[in-house]
């Protein structure tokens, strides 16, 4: 367990270190005038982390691994939090993992305040979640809640892990340099619905995918569910593929996955490593599929970078 935790610290610092930041102990100053450097700036933000113990599984994953997980909220500016859940371990299945905020302790459970994003485990490797949640860090902190993962979207009654964050937990923030463009560049392209054989999403989803420059090296990517997509009370796996939508194409980096509960976030989000300039001249699409055991069954589909409209 103590190697499990150890690697998880590694990969959270990691997580700080692919936004631009390094991490700063409490002596650092808060105050700190942010730094511009031509079209970009370094600012101190604030960030926390927060501990999931092992949920009574119910034999959904082996008896040999507790299904552990840190939970780090790093404030993007004042009016953003980016949030992200990641597995201490490695779970032998292809299973995609909804995760949610929830009311009260994780004692006395609640009702969902926030889906968060769903964790996609494909290729047998520690999962993680990324959502971007659009209240400041602060608020979250004072939040009377906790934090769940589930085996799968509906029922919800299996808990992998579980956590109390906010108010709940005595967690202190802690400081980080995140290196910001001085204007953030964005840009959005249309997710198109495919017809297929599910009877849960016969037309498929539509909606948007959007890129926002996160850092000079990374771009925070949404995949966004439109408003009359159907409720499929199934998780979906996304990913920026190569090639046009017509022409299909492999894997280049998986994105978040879309939680289909009916409470469950309407948008996925992932930070992928590569600068915005690269990803908008790439030639790609995204593609929204059905499961990691049916990835061929496509629900929406939209070129971007270089193949966009």
């Amino acid at each position: 367990m103590q190697t499990r935790r150890a690697w998880a610290s590694i990969w959270m610092l990691c997580s700080a270190l692919v936004l631009g930041s390094m991490l700063v102990t409490g002596c650092a100053d808060s105050t700190l005038a942010p730094i511009e450097d031509g079209g970009s700036q370094t600012e101190l933000r604030e960030q926390v982390r927060y501990t999931l113990d092992a949920g009574p599984n119910q034999g959904a994953v082996p008896d040999s691994i507790d299904v552990t997980a840190e939970v780090l909220m790093q404030s993007l500016d004042s009016a953003r939090t980016l949030v992200t859940v990641a597995l201490e371990d490695t779970i032998d299945t292809p299973q995609i993992y909804p995760v949610h905020i929830r009311a009260n302790s994780a004692d006395t459970t609640g009702l969902i305040l926030q889906g968060l994003g769903a964790i996609d485990n494909a290729a047998r490797r520690a999962g993680r979640s990324v959502h971007l949640w659009p209240r400041p860090l602060d608020s979250l902190r004072l939040l009377d809640a906790h934090v769940t993962i589930h085996e799968q979207v509906m029922p919800l009654d299996t808990v992998l892990a579980r956590g109390d964050i906010g108010a709940n937990a005595s967690a202190q923030p802690t400081l980080f340099q995140l290196e910001r463009a001085a204007t953030p560049e964005t840009v959005t392209y249309p997710l198109a619905p495919v017809p297929n054989s599910r009877p849960e999403a016969p037309s498929g989803i539509g909606g948007t995918i959007r890129f926002e420059a996160l850092t000079p090296t990374t771009t925070l990517v949404e995949v966004r569910r439109a408003a009359d997509a159907p409720v499929t009370n199934q998780a979906h796996p996304v990913h920026l593929r190569q090639n046009t939508a017509s022409e299909g194409g492999g894997i280049a980096f998986y994105l978040g996955a879309l939680d289909g509960h009916p409470e469950g976030a309407r948008s996925s989000w992932a930070v992928v490593p590569r600068p915005f300039e690269e990803l908008i001249a790439f030639d790609g699409h995204v593609r929204v599929s059905w499961s990691n055991t049916a990835l061929e069954t496509a629900l929406g589909q939209g070129n971007i970078g270089a193949n966009a409209p």
